[in-house]
């Protein structure tokens, strides 16, 4: 059964009830993260010189020690910044999330298995057409958890990016789409389903091959999303799970090599 849905009436700003509030929101929170990042990183690249690694992804990637530094740092200001200013909205979905706690977190689970069914699916089709390859984004990540970064990388990626991401391409994009654009909510869904997978196959041409998976794994966090009744802690506690995980499975890999 559905969680019931609220109504939207004013609950981030008190004077715009029309989807605006939505899409001010969705703007100013890619030009924070995609600014914010690059102003932390500028000062720290003085001292990634004479810091030690022991990986040669964490060296020659993005997930330096300045660029996990940096996005930790910008998303747990995001994240504040984002609580304070949508209090209320984060606050009534909290309350009925707790209403019925325990079938809440069991939803949770099940959505997070579904992405391991899909992903298994997926996995399968890529070996039938013989891609046997690693998204950049997963090797980015799994060469920074190789280093001496590994903590904040573990942080980034098992708590602030779920965070950050439901919030941006789940309630903020979903809402603008759905709210001020007035597309049906599926609708609005599968386009930000498409646009998360995009912005995480974007690094090269090759790495489109990969648009499936992202995209399949998007579709399990909106499908999470719209079925609590547009309730955030839901697809946040589902991609928590996920990536939580992921973590755990690539500790227990490097552990028995």
């Amino acid at each position: 059964m559905q969680i019931s849905k609220r109504s939207d009436d004013n609950l981030i700003f008190n004077k715009i009830k029309d989807g605006t509030s939505y899409l001010i929101l969705f703007i100013a929170s890619l030009l924070f993260i995609e600014f914010g990042i690059y102003a932390f990183i500028m000062p720290l690249k003085s001292i990634k010189s004479s810091l030690p690694f022991d990986s040669a992804y964490a060296i020659s990637n993005v997930l330096s020690l300045s660029s996990i530094v940096s996005q930790v740092i910008a998303y747990f200001l995001f994240i504040c910044l984002v609580g304070a200013i949508c209090s209320n909205v984060f606050r009534v979905e909290f309350q009925e999330f707790k209403l019925h706690l325990g079938k809440n977190i069991g939803m949770v689970f099940a959505f997070g298995a579904m992405i391991y069914v899909v992903d298994i699916v997926m996995n399968y089709i890529y070996t039938i057409i013989g891609e046997t390859g690693t998204s950049m984004n997963q090797l980015m990540i799994y060469g920074a958890l190789s280093s001496p970064i590994k903590w904040p990388t573990i942080l980034l990626t098992v708590l602030l990016a779920p965070i950050v991401e439901e919030v941006i391409y789940r309630k903020f994009m979903i809402g603008t789409l759905h709210l001020k654009l007035r597309l049906p909510i599926w609708v609005a869904g599968i386009v930000s389903a498409i646009i998360f997978a995009l912005i995480h196959v974007s690094s090269s041409i090759d790495q489109l091959i990969y648009f499936p998976q992202y995209f399949a794994l998007a579709m399990v966090l909106v499908a999470a999303y719209i079925y609590s009744g547009q309730n955030i802690y839901f697809s946040i506690g589902v991609h928590i799970f996920n990536n939580t995980v992921s973590i755990l499975l690539w500790a227990i890999s490097t552990w028995i090599r």
